[in-house]
């Protein structure tokens, strides 16, 4: 499943706890496998023109280097990186429930 960093039920952004009611839904039906992927600023191709995102993305790639410890999950990443890591994910299909984000993602995606 993929959704956001910073997904959360009750959150004060909207996008945000939409993306936690998601989350808590797919939580809900029991499955033997769950990975969350919680990406932040996701860099690839697309069809449309996101303004807001671009900018986001360029102070994000400037800041990679401050974006140390706890604040690593807010590292930019690539959609390629993303969809890697969900395939080696569904492979693998470990039981549990787990949230990945940037450093998990990454390291799933060198699994492939």
């Amino acid at each position: 499943m993929l959704t956001a960093v910073d997904s959360k039920v009750g959150s004060n952004t909207y996008y945000l706890g939409v993306k936690g009611e998601a989350e808590a839904a797919v939580s809900a039906l029991g499955f033997e496998s769950l990975y969350i992927f919680r990406p932040s600023f996701l860099m690839g191709q697309r069809s449309e023109v996101r303004t807001g995102e671009r900018a986001g993305i360029v102070v994000a790639k400037a800041l990679q280097f401050a974006l140390v410890g706890p604040l690593r999950k807010y590292r930019a990443i690539t959609s390629e990186t993303v969809a890697a890591g969900m395939l080696a994910a569904a492979l693998k299909a470990e039981a549990g429930r787990r949230v990945c984000h940037f450093d998990e993602i990454v390291a799933l995606s060198k699994l492939r």
